[in-house]
């Protein structure tokens, strides 16, 4: 094993839970084996509690009223750079999220010009929230519903907002997006944040997860799946364990490169060593395989140049579901067998044990809780433990669930506290990060890596960064262009949209102006799909939200394009270096079920018009996140698959992802797609009050492209439709567009995709906008442009406007746009 990362320093958490809101509280209610499970209170359910609540599993009720809930939290609004009453509107979520934050931002050092420096990728999940779900109902249900406004755009933005308003309120400019990848969320994000630092793109990551959707939903969802635990209790590893609880909260953590961060004076909580994440290639969406699990945490400890006989504790998954428990044992043994040490003492644990499932947050309150006791030199308790199965993994080894809190001892003198945190999702995505103690008088110089210089914490580029990727495959699918060949057509001129009445979309149309329901739009009027066109269940289909199969659609059609079969050939022949990123916004569809809840008291006849009960193959088919899981296990994918969000630039995100990790020699190609479902007259008013000004006819659909690094795709002897030379982004602009957006946060990343690319703008000949010379961000642009060419430059410079010929794809815009260009 070598080491090929450079070390990451941790040097801010911070963290709201069930139960506390500060950290040594929390260590301490960890150490002292206190649980924070309570009966849901009357006020977080639309619904009444008792009548949701059913002693076995049926269809839109949940088997246990007891949750990890935040019951005493209170959202100051003071300290950040917003307007107050503003801020105070917004879903939890983002008090969450802002509150967590600025107490890890202000822990350490980050004065205003490093800020510029920090950017922000946080874990989200795509479920619906109180504020989306009531918005639902006042929209659907309301006799008079009130006009949407700016503000219900940014409360009810669940996916893309908690980063962008994070970085907005805190004034850091280095770019932000949200993730979800299921359970592992948090740990992916914090992988992410640490490739940012490593390749220079940025000095700070502020990184982390948060959790706090609609508590009816993900109990009943949970129970559906045959995962909530009926007696609301969490026993991870325990042989009479019967599920999970669901939990909510937000970890938030700060991280600099060591060399930075010892230079700044700054506390340091701990040390990131070497990260994994994976895909399952087994199993299926809701049964995890050992496999995958295996090859997130060989990859982590191989970063690192160790192996697990240099931990003493592992933070795990441990949910508490006696499946999931099991293939985690036995994945853990894999690895001792694997490292050829069995006999090595390791003690584990679960932090769900005390707070629940925190679902994108559980990865991060795994984190935090280690690096906690670590610096308390204690090794953390779990809760609800007294023995194992009678049939498990671990015999003839040293594992054993820790349940007393001991002193932390290391494997040798001298040695550092080491620990692995793991945290494995729904759709088989599995995530691993190594952590270590700060030893002020060790040496922290590591092996060198092949072709790069002996490794060190200084920003470097990740191997071969320089490279350039090329797009070898490629489909688009909106209202106006079911396939690429068409757009084809269009973007020369050889056909013209036929943009249907949006009203064709719309459940609700009465409180639009008379002519809007006419006006065209480009969404999408028809989904074709024949039954084994996927291997998915025909009865699963049509409980799936359309978002998932039109973007199955989309990925296939590019991987065709590039000449990639749907399956490997050769079942030997597995996809472990292949991976995927897709952009997503929230579908409202997910949020139908809360409508039938809210009328709760009508018979199943009056009900079903609003929504159908929530069932397993309906909780699975409205689970944005799982989206990018389904295109891992359709096309057999074993790298790292999970959705991005940044709203407009949500398809740009899952470029700049995938050429990371193309990079950083994780994968060999990869798979940026992009879906928006924006139909849904929910979200049309509120894109609509979003941005009122553009006058792009809105759009839905799905886009793909394939890429590789050059060098691999002409030696391949692949179709090169193009070569991306650079991707950038910046963050901490105003987060609603009613007001002229800070040119800096539009010249910041074009002026550094010109850097990476060895160009200025004169040698540019075509550029595609955003919004086309329309409304406020169109004046930024074209001030911004006017900018950046030279007065004597005489060269010319045709400008584009996708959304002229599909509309406003939203979410997947910039994606469109680079298969436009």
């Amino acid at each position: 094993m070598t080491s090929h990362a450079p070390h990451i320093a941790v040097v801010s958490m911070a963290g709201i839970f069930p139960g506390t809101s500060d950290n040594q509280r929390f260590i301490t209610h960890i150490l002292e084996k206190k649980q924070h499970v309570v009966q849901v209170p009357a006020h977080r359910w639309i619904a009444p509690v008792k009548k949701m609540v059913v002693s076995s599993v049926c269809p839109d009720r949940a088997v246990s009223d007891r949750a990890g809930l935040i019951t005493d939290f209170c959202f100051d609004p003071t300290g950040l750079d917003m307007d107050e009453a503003f801020l105070s509107i917004l879903d939890p979520v983002h008090h969450l999220v802002l509150t967590a934050g600025r107490t890890a931002c202000r822990e350490c050092h980050l004065p205003e010009k490093l800020k510029q420096r920090t950017g922000v990728i946080l874990a989200a999940i795509a479920l619906p929230t109180d504020t989306a779900s009531a918005f639902s109902r006042e929209l659907l249900c309301a006799k008079n519903p009130r006009p949407t406004s700016p503000s219900d755009a940014l409360a009810c933005a669940m996916v893309s907002a908690p980063a962008a308003i994070l970085a907005r309120a805190l004034r850091l400019n280095a770019g932000s997006y949200t993730l979800d990848a299921a359970c592992a969320s948090s740990l992916v994000a914090i992988k992410l944040a640490c490739e940012q630092l490593i390749s220079g793109k940025a000095d700070v990551m502020v990184t982390g997860g948060v959790s706090r959707p609609d508590s009816l939903y993900t109990q009943i969802g949970f129970s559906q799946l045959a995962a909530l635990s009926p007696s609301g209790r969490c026993a991870p590893f325990d042989g009479q364990a019967d599920g999970l609880v669901v939990g909510e909260g937000c970890g938030i953590l700060v991280l600099k490169r060591l060399s930075d961060a010892l230079a700044c004076g700054d506390t340091i909580h701990g040390v990131i060593k070497g990260w994994g994440i994976s895909n399952d290639i087994e199993g299926n969406l809701v049964a995890p395989a050992s496999e995958g699990q295996v090859r997130a945490m060989a990859a982590a400890y191989d970063m690192a140049g160790l192996s697990l006989a240099h931990l003493q504790y592992m933070e795990c998954h441990g949910s508490g579901t006696p499946v999931g428990d099991k293939v985690e044992l036995t994945s853990i043994r894999a690895m001792l067998e694997k490292h050829d040490c069995m006999d090595t003492p390791l003690a584990i644990g679960s932090v769900k044990s005390n707070i629940g499932h925190l679902l994108t947050a559980a990865g991060a309150a795994g984190i935090i809780k280690t690096l906690l006791a670590m610096n308390r030199k204690m090794l953390p308790p779990s809760c609800n433990f007294t023995a194992l199965p009678d049939v498990h993994p671990l015999e003839n080894t040293r594992v054993q669930v820790q349940t007393k809190a001991d002193e932390w001892i290391p494997s040798r003198p001298g040695e550092p506290r080491r620990a692995g945190v793991s945290a494995f999702g729904f759709g088989g995505i599995n995530a691993h990060i190594l952590v270590e103690e700060h030893n002020k008088s060790r040496s922290y110089s590591s092996k060198p890596a092949s072709k790069r210089a002996a490794s060190s914490d200084k920003p470097v580029a990740l191997e071969n960064d320089s490279d350039q990727f090329a797009i070898v495959g490629m489909q688009i699918l909106t209202g106006d262009c079911p396939d690429l060949t068409q757009f084809a057509d269009m973007i020369r001129g050889r056909t013209s949209p036929c943009p249907a009445p949006a009203a064709d979309r719309w459940r609700r149309r009465d409180h639009l102006p008379p002519d809007q329901p006419q006006r065209p739009a480009g969404y999408l009027t028809a989904l074709s799909l024949a039954m084994d066109e996927f291997h998915i269940p025909p009865v699963q289909i049509p409980d799936i939200l359309p978002q998932h199969l039109v973007l199955l659609q989309a990925v296939k059609g590019a991987l065709a394009d590039a000449r990639i079969p749907h399956r490997p050939d050769n079942q030997d022949l597995l996809r472990t270096r292949a991976g995927c990123a897709v952009g997503i916004d929230f579908d409202f569809g997910a949020a139908d079920f809360s409508l039938r809840w809210y009328a709760h008291d009508l018979d199943d006849s009056l009900q079903d018009p609003l929504s159908p009960p929530l069932t397993f193959n309906r909780t699975l088919g409205a689970l944005g996140g799982i989206a990018a899981s389904r295109v891992a296990r359709e096309f057999k994918l074993g790298g790292p698959c999970f959705t991005v969000s940044a709203d407009a630039a949500s398809g740009m995100k899952a470029v700049a992802v995938g050429t990371r990790s193309l990079a950083a020699k994780e994968t060999d190609w990869f798979i940026c797609a992009g879906v928006d479902m924006a139909g849904d007259i929910r979200s049309f008013c509120l894109n609509q009050a979003s941005l009122p000004m553009v006058p792009a006819r809105p759009a839905e659909g799905a886009g793909a492209i394939i890429i590789k690094r050059l060098a691999d795709a002409r030696k391949d002897k692949d179709r090169i439709y193009a070569v991306i030379q650079g991707v950038s982004g910046s963050s901490g602009g105003p987060v609603t567009r009613d007001h002229k957006e800070p040119e800096f946060s539009y010249m910041t990343p074009l002026k550094q995709c010109l850097t990476d690319a060895g160009m200025t703008f004169s040698d540019l000949s075509f550029f595609n906008t955003h919004a086309g010379g329309h409304g406020p961000l169109g004046a930024v642009e074209a001030h911004a442009l006017t900018h950046l060419k030279h007065p004597d430059d005489k060269t010319a410079c045709v400008l584009g406007w996708t959304a002229d010929l599909v509309g406003d794809t939203r979410g997947i815009s910039g994606l469109v746009s680079i298969i436009h260009s």
